[in-house]
């Protein structure tokens, strides 16, 4: 008895260390084909576009880079940069985007607690440092960890204040508004409020004041124009965002029952699966989004979610929806599969649907430095879709059963 007792507790003391060893050992090995990852091989791709495009805000006329899709508000936050030459302002950048991983690795420790606080930890950065959408987003130089980190707080806080930062990151990329669904399913009606008035206030008269309001109504046609851009057809256009890799299950469904092109891989291909009319691959997305939708705001609103279930189901629901749903827009992904893994009343099944969730979403980047151009094909197949979608039901399991 007394063994079992000392390998029990000598198990314990050595886990922790094995799951911080895995991925150590993996970035070791995965770094030299960190470049590769994606059609870009430089670090931080995507600063040079928000840098760029912040070193023009105040050209007359005002000029607008043809692959920049954002708010004013987001070019302000980079004129920030503008002071610091552009070597030294990608790498502070980089740098606070590390810093923002690590605050995720500690909102997933939070919700990992039941695991023990070394077990916990060890198990939050596994899930983090391997996930694709986060290494997508470091090294795109791009501003999803800053909004997925940020969402998660304002959609855990109860502060009056939660609005207001919610407001702040909409303001940035707009379609984190999306993401009121939880405070509309629980009637936090001064949440929403907060909300849609710093929206406003930051994302658009903040740059109207800045900037004048030609320029801003400029920025926002240019914005909602890329949003609109159909997920096939417009090839002349610079392609769909089915080719350049959209993870949503509109260019998912694209690529699938359309045209199999991708990025890095061939222009135009068959579908993956067999060939649909594109009214019909368009109806069936937009019926797959709404059933998303409902049944996840019916869950909110007829079920027990805690504020961390909650979380996490409107973050995953959303932004399978949301158009283009790059890579990088999924960096919560490990806050959802550490809610699911972290829950003590969650099924077998859940939780091991959340584990998959976390493979499917790591198995590019361990693979990375022996097979980097495996990333083309797990990005044509919708691998990052296939890992939302089930960390998404892993999610809905554990609330099935528990009626207000």
């Amino acid at each position: 008895m007394m063994d079992r007792i000392r390998i029990g507790r000598t198990a314990t003391l050595i886990a922790p260390w094995i799951l911080v060893a895995f991925p150590v050992l993996v970035w070791l090995r995965a770094w030299r084909g960190l470049p590769a990852l994606d059609h870009c091989r430089l670090i931080a791709c995507d600063f040079q576009v928000f840098y760029a495009q912040a070193g023009l805000l105040f050209e007359e006329p005002l000029v607008i880079l043809p692959n920049w899709l954002y708010p004013p508000a987001a070019a302000l936050l980079f004129a920030l940069f503008l002071p610091l030459p552009y070597g030294v302002a990608a790498a502070v950048w980089s740098v606070i985007n590390l810093v923002l991983c690590a605050v995720l690795v500690g909102l997933c420790a939070r919700a990992l607690r039941s695991l023990g606080r070394g077990t916990g930890w060890a198990v939050a950065l596994a899930l983090t440092t391997l996930s694709l959408p986060v290494v997508h987003s470091v090294k795109w130089g791009q501003i999803s960890l800053l909004l997925c980190v940020g969402v998660i707080v304002a959609l855990l806080v109860r502060s009056s204040l939660a609005g207001g930062l919610l407001g702040l990151l909409a303001g940035l990329k707009i379609y984190p508004l999306a993401y009121l669904l939880a405070p509309l399913a629980r009637r936090q009606w001064r949440t929403v409020t907060m909300t849609a008035a710093s929206a406003i206030a930051l994302g658009a008269l903040v740059p109207m004041a800045l900037l004048g309001a030609g320029p801003t109504a400029t920025f926002f046609r240019n914005t909602l124009a890329a949003s609109l851009r159909p997920s096939a057809g417009e090839w002349a256009a610079g392609y769909s965002s089915a080719w350049w890799g959209g993870q949503g299950i509109e260019p998912l469904l694209v690529r699938w029952f359309r045209d199999g092109g991708h990025v890095g891989l061939i222009e135009r291909a068959p579908a993956l699966w067999f060939s649909l009319p594109p009214s019909v691959v368009t109806a069936v997305s937009i019926l797959l989004a709404l059933g998303i939708l409902v049944s996840t705001y019916r869950v909110l609103v007829y079920r027990n979610a805690d504020r961390l279930h909650a979380s996490a189901l409107v973050l995953v629901a959303v932004t399978l929806v949301v158009r283009p749903a790059w890579h990088h827009y999924f960096a919560f992904l490990p806050f959802a599969q550490a809610v699911v893994v972290g829950d003590a009343s969650a099924s077998r099944w859940a939780k091991a649907l959340a584990v998959s969730s976390w493979a499917v979403a790591a198995i590019p980047v361990v693979l990375l430095g022996d097979a980097p151009r495996l990333y083309y094909h797990y990005s044509q197949w919708g691998g990052t879709t296939v890992a939302a979608l089930l960390v998404w039901v892993s999610l809905m399991l554990p609330l099935s059963g528990k009626p207000q």
